[in-house]
């Protein structure tokens, strides 16, 4: 609201400046529904879980029952008379047999990363087994014509047989069915699958080889909470059976994908292995639960609020995990200003095996405006919502995280002015959400979000003021759609330098409550405006970033230099008697910022201090003063944030 136009509401009767007023609050309203910044949450510990089974045996003598039950045969020799070849001279020569290990007998590696963000990690690679003894020089250069495969069940002969036609022609010798049978083993590797690949005793005289493979079978799982962390270890079970059904061949892409539902359960810890089952060929996973972070939350201070009801913020969220032994959390958030309190509460538990949670939530604020231009219409009122939401995990693997959340709310707006009201009226929204990112290799990370959100405004219980000015002019009550998204790229070029940029957008199908606009202003905005600055039904915001990593006594800095971009078109019907001949505009600046973080045994403290300038004039600005429409004019703005995450 311009400065102009405040001056004529103090001076005017109440019916006339109610509809202004209204709209000033409920532009208010999106402040209160501002959560914690994403910059401020706190870092997430690496967590590694790993899976173990044996390599190939180093002597052709059976493989013992701990060798994750897959029984391989015999070391492949060559029977009597039709001679092998003996190994070229420039082929290099085996090493010899170190004496056994005990310690040799398992190949480790990590299913996952605890931490549901991207992991910009190369998946693990198995450590190749020992080299086997060359083969019995005898007579003869027989060449390989043909490779069969026994036991394979994942593969089909024929994608095996791709992968070993290079070596058809080939003379036999020791090194040669070595790679040939490593080959197959890197192959069920690399495809997820828990397999052993060697050579049986057999004749090879006619070039025909044959390679034996044993794919393990899933004999169950195994829950160990030693502390009695969870009421029900039935869900962690469950869990991991739902993902790897018993009795099926091990896929390790699918007890990748319980061992990260698992870990993501809240207060607990989780580490999830393989060992041998009790019979030939099968293999159980074992789960071992303890005591996790039982509370973690993190409070802040920022200078990201509105003036109109204090720019400075103080902020606060708590999280209690597991409080019922459930798997389940408890949580409150708080935001306090100098003319507004916001508080939310929330709870959340499993649903089912494949990692889905239901929660529920409430909230409630309580706005007064503060600022000098509008302190004399002591404008206030209160707003509340009650909502349920539902999240899926769709995808939860190294390279890409991607979920789905439904969530519906019913939202209490009330208007005061003049200690009259000047609005009164309900709305309701269901939220779609589908959110993931993405990692092309350790350098670049995609994230993004979708939005769709179908609402209705109902005016049925505010003033008679309110509904005629409502249905006269923009017209914001009934059904709505609107979608929102937005994608970033972050590129890191070296390990000091990485660039950013982000692109948001929102579009709605018709004029929107001030509640559901988009805004171009504020912290996560156009950064040299302020707050709240031009909202529309429609809007689009570009930033683009170069930051710079700096070390010093032993604390990570980063510095960056930033772009901003906005535009929106703030009716998205302008057709009606009185609408402003100014509906679209573009907003823009520039600046830098300076951040760090400081980790200590309470937790980790992250602080930014930002400067921005804006690039052009503000189109939407009073056209007598120039100011924005919170009646000030700062060309360089400052903005800070302090956050501590415990």
């Amino acid at each position: 609201m311009r400065w102009s136009e405040l001056k004529c509401l103090r001076q005017a009767k109440p019916t006339r400046f109610a509809f202004k007023c209204a709209r000033t609050a409920l532009a208010l309203a999106t402040v209160v529904s501002l959560s914690i910044p994403a910059y401020a949450q706190g870092p997430v510990t690496d967590m590694d879980n790993w899976i173990r089974f044996p390599p190939r045996p180093r002597t052709p003598a059976p493989a013992p029952s701990e060798a994750a039950n897959v029984t391989p045969t015999t070391q492949a020799t060559p029977k009597a008379t039709p001679a092998i070849s003996p190994t070229p001279a420039s082929a290099p020569k085996p090493a010899p047999t170190p004496p056994p290990n005990p310690r040799d007998s398992w190949v480790q590696f990590p299913i996952r990363s605890a931490a549901p963000a991207v992991m910009n990690v190369p998946p693990p690679e198995i450590q190749a087994p020992p080299t086997r003894a060359p083969l019995e020089q005898a007579a003869g250069n027989p060449k390989i014509k043909k490779f069969s495969f026994k036991g394979n069940q994942r593969i089909t002969e024929l994608e095996l047989s791709r992968v070993v036609e290079k070596y058809i022609g080939i003379t036999i010798n020791t090194d040669v069915l070595v790679q040939a049978t490593e080959a197959v083993n890197n192959t069920y590797r690399k495809m997820g699958y828990l397999a052993f690949a060697e050579m049986p005793n057999q004749d090879l005289t006619d070039g025909n080889v044959l390679i034996q493979i044993a794919e393990a079978r899933f004999s169950g799982s195994v829950v160990e909470d030693p502390t009695g962390q969870l009421n029900k270890t039935k869900l962690v079970q469950n869990t991991i059976e739902h993902q790897q059904p018993v009795n099926s061949l091990i896929d390790l892409k699918a007890i990748d994908k319980a061992s990260s539902v698992i870990t993501e359960l809240p207060g607990v810890k989780a580490n999830v292995s393989l060992r041998p089952g009790a019979n030939s060929g099968e293999t159980e996973a074992v789960a071992t639960i303890s005591e996790g972070k039982k509370i973690e939350g993190n409070v802040s201070l920022d200078s990201a609020g509105a003036k109109s009801i204090g720019e400075l913020r103080a902020l606060g969220k708590a999280t209690l995990n597991n409080p019922l032994g459930l798997a389940d959390t408890a949580d409150v958030q708080a935001v306090h200003s100098k003319g507004m309190d916001f508080m939310r509460v929330g709870y959340s538990l499993p649903v089912g095996y494949s990692g889905w949670r239901a929660g529920i939530n409430a909230t409630n604020s309580q706005y007064h405006l503060v600022s000098s231009e509008f302190r004399s219409l002591n404008a206030k009122g209160p707003s509340s919502s009650q909502g349920i939401d539902l999240s899926i995990p769709l995808a939860r693997e190294r390279e890409m995280q991607m979920s789905l959340q439904f969530a519906f709310d019913q939202k209490r707006f009330r208007n005061e002015a003049a200690n009259e009201v000047q609005s009164q009226y309900r709305g309701t929204a269901l939220t779609s959400t589908l959110s993931g990112s993405f990692s092309q290799n350790a350098y670049s990370t995609t994230s993004g979000q979708a939005q769709f959100v179908r609402g209705t405004i109902d005016l049925s219980g505010s003033t008679a003021a309110h509904i005629s000015s409502d249905s006269s002019t923009v017209q914001t009550a009934g059904n709505y759609a609107k979608l929102k998204f937005n994608v970033s790229q972050k590129l890191d070029f070296d390990s000091k330098n990485s660039g950013l940029i982000s692109l948001q957008s929102q579009f709605a199908n018709k004029n929107l409550d001030s509640s559901e606009k988009f805004y171009l202003g504020g912290m996560q905005g156009v950064r040299a405006y302020p707050s709240n600055e031009a909202g529309g039904s429609l809007g689009n915001l570009v930033t683009m970033e170069w930051q710079r990593q700096l070390n010093w006594q032993d604390n990570r800095w980063t510095a960056s230099g930033f772009v901003d971009y906005g535009d929106v078109t703030i009716n998205r019907n302008n057709n009606y008697l009185g609408a402003s001949s100014l509906n679209q505009y573009s907003l823009s600046g520039y600046g830098v910022w300076l951040g760090g973080s400081i980790p200590s045994s309470q937790g980790i403290s992250t602080w930014r201090l930002i400067w921005s300038h804006r690039l052009g004039n503000n189109p939407g600005a009073n056209s007598t003063t120039g100011a924005d429409q919170d009646g000030t004019k700062v060309l360089n703005r400052f903005r800070f944030s302090l956050n501590h995450a415990f």
